[in-house]
């Protein structure tokens, strides 16, 4: 990597210009403008709060107002931190097309791709083969493209299916360079070209449908931890360290293919950049997502995390790593841009070179050596080296580690999405994963609608009453040593149904999970507190002014969750709301307003 480099700054420093350039975004200076105006109210309402609280005569009063203070000020904190998006976002364009003035093909550093897959059920084999082969079908030198596939599930159909995928890939990869396909996952291209097939097609397509690779496993044992995903993407640098040792590394879910063969021409354009080096880690691409219902009822398009904050990051220090989609310079694990941290065996560091075939035995056995389940024991994986452990979301907390060591990252927003994932169309697949006035024009800024908007807001709700309120469950247990369910795989098997309902903007409830019983809980409520206020002001309540907040609020929430009541009045298919929760969440309802009636009354 540092001869390329070398090579390409050597050439001319005006050629870097080309490969790249950024621009800050056009709403830049009204978010600005908006934070000056918006921070004099907040600190004005802060001013109120600290008057009432001085002025405060009783310890009721001085309660409420503390209480108000307290939660203005937490609200206040959470702005602030949302601001930071909005202050210096920019927009990258980079130039592949001229990576042929600064250094040869033949001369581009080699590209290992890591490939993650965990059940076999819920991630079909064939949709991680299609993974597989729409990577090794980039337009890079075949000579310098590895891919390697962790297989926690440790499936016997995945490593069947790969090994049938090796002999369709003679033929498809060829296949697609001769015809310049742009879209090289075979699942979307034959989905596209249905009624277009030439012989050649037709003769692929049959090959593709019989077929169904090597796939490393990692050793795991009931006494050794193994980091979840973490775990089998340190593995898999030390794996690839004894076989290859590209000096870039490209993360992928299996779910997520690549939808641009021009993919690695484009990370080439910065880490080939003088401008960037010496202290570029990374370089994330946005996750987007195929088949996503017109409204995006669930919200998945992910906007604001994948779209509009990524965008801010890179104007201050740059991206987040978001699990997937991700170009790692090999050396970003091995400690700061100044303080590298050596592995244990040479062999793994990122400057070495392989000498021997990947099928030595010598190579072979250290292979099997450093994948092992104790391998890390004593070791400074996991903490100095490689994904960092002690979170489930290994993404964020790699990510944050490699800027407080100095490294810098860029988020990479071509046109033509670079990956294409599969969105969930089921409403436990959704929270089983995870100052609106602006949010709504930035939003459509970014090339949304109104729709989107209000329910990508909607998802927001529905996601802080579920796996948020439940996440946050789920810690405090471990905290006390509680065992919990742990982490669940979103699953990528859709019914056809189903699949029906969702385009048809229905919501899928289905199953009978815990997390609908807080969201059903919240619906009845605020829909019984939204008539009954009507029923006040129908009355003539002399309490009206002051009820109609209240009303208002409610009846928003009440808006929002009208899915659950449809699913819970009106709907008899499968994705209805099951009986089982709706009573359960009326009992406790009732019981909470009893409650909360006593403690208030008495």
């Amino acid at each position: 990597m540092e001869n390329v480099r070398a090579t390409s700054q050597a050439s001319s420093h005006t050629i870097d210009d080309h490969l790249h350039t950024y621009s800050l975004l056009p709403y830049t200076p009204t978010n600005r403008a908006f934070a000056a105006i918006y921070s004099v109210a907040i600190f004005a309402l802060l001013f109120h709060h600290a008057r009432s609280l001085s002025a405060s005569t009783n310890i009721s009063s001085f309660s409420i107002s503390f209480s108000f203070i307290i939660s203005d000020l937490l609200l206040a904190f959470m702005w602030i931190t949302t601001l930071s998006f909005r202050v210096n976002p920019i927009h990258r364009r980079e130039f592949p097309e001229n990576l042929q003035r600064v250094v040869k093909e033949a001369d581009f550093p080699a590209l290992d791709v890591f490939i993650c897959t965990a059940d076999p059920y819920k991630e079909p084999p064939m949709s991680v083969v299609n993974t597989a082969l729409s990577v090794m079908a980039y337009d890079y030198p075949t000579e310098k493209l590895s891919v390697y596939v962790s297989d926690d599930g440790g499936s016997q159909l995945t490593l069947f299916a790969f090994m049938e995928a090796a002999k369709f890939a003679s033929y498809w990869l060829p296949f697609c360079k001769t015809n310049n396909l742009v879209e090289r996952n075979p699942d979307a291209y034959f989905a596209l070209n249905q009624a277009k097939w030439s012989s050649e097609n037709q003769k692929i397509k049959e090959i593709d449908l019989k077929s169904v690779g090597f796939c490393p496993r990692r050793q795991k044992s009931t006494t050794s931890p193994h980091n979840f995903k973490a775990g089998a993407l340190n593995v898999l640098i030390r794996v690839s360290a004894t076989m290859t040792n590209a000096p870039i590394i490209l993360v992928l879910d299996c779910d997520m293919y690549s939808n641009d063969p021009k993919t690695p021409l484009r990370q080439l354009c910065y880490f080939l950049s003088p401008q960037a080096w010496p202290n570029l880690g990374f370089i994330q691409f946005p996750q987007r997502f195929r088949g996503i219902n017109k409204d995006d009822i669930y919200g998945s398009e992910y906007k604001y995390v994948f779209e509009t904050n990524p965008k801010g990051f890179d104007g201050l220090v740059g991206s987040n790593f978001y699990g997937t989609g991700c170009f790692f310079h090999r050396r970003a694990f091995f400690g700061g841009p100044s303080s590298f941290q050596p592995p244990e065996v040479a062999e793994l560091g990122p400057y070495n070179i392989v000498k021997r075939s990947i099928k030595s035995k010598e190579v072979m056995a250290l292979a099997h050596h450093v994948s092992s389940c104790t391998y890390e024991k004593h070791t400074n994986w996991g903490s100095k080296i490689g994904f960092r452990y002690g979170s489930l979301v290994e993404d964020y907390f790699t990510s944050f580690m490699l800027h407080c060591e100095g490294w810098k990252s860029i988020f990479c927003n071509p046109e033509r999405p670079a990956f294409l994932g599969y969105a969930p169309i089921s409403i436990i697949d959704v929270i089983n994963q995870r100052a609106y006035g602006q949010d709504l024009i930035i939003f459509v800024l970014e090339g949304g609608t109104v729709k989107k908007w209000w329910n990508d807001q909607r998802m927001w709700m529905i996601r802080g009453l579920s796996s948020y309120l439940f996440g946050l469950v789920e810690y405090f247990l471990k905290s006390f040593g509680i065992s919990t369910h742990g982490f669940n795989v979103t699953s990528k098997v859709v019914e056809d149904e189903q699949r029906k309902r969702y385009d048809q903007g229905i919501f899928e409830f289905g199953v009978p999970s815990p997390m609908f019983v807080p969201l059903t809980m919240a619906a009845i409520l605020n829909l019984v507190s939204f008539f009954v206020g009507l029923v006040q002001i129908i009355r003539g309540s002399k309490f009206m002014e002051e009820m109609f907040m209240q009303i208002f609020i409610a009846g928003y929430f009440a808006v929002n969750f009208w899915p659950f009541y449809e699913a819970i009045f009106f709907r008899n298919d499968k994705g209805k709301l099951p009986t089982k929760i709706t009573v359960t969440a009326t009992f406790l309802t009732w019981v909470a307003y009893k409650a909360t009636g006593f403690i208030l009354f008495n």
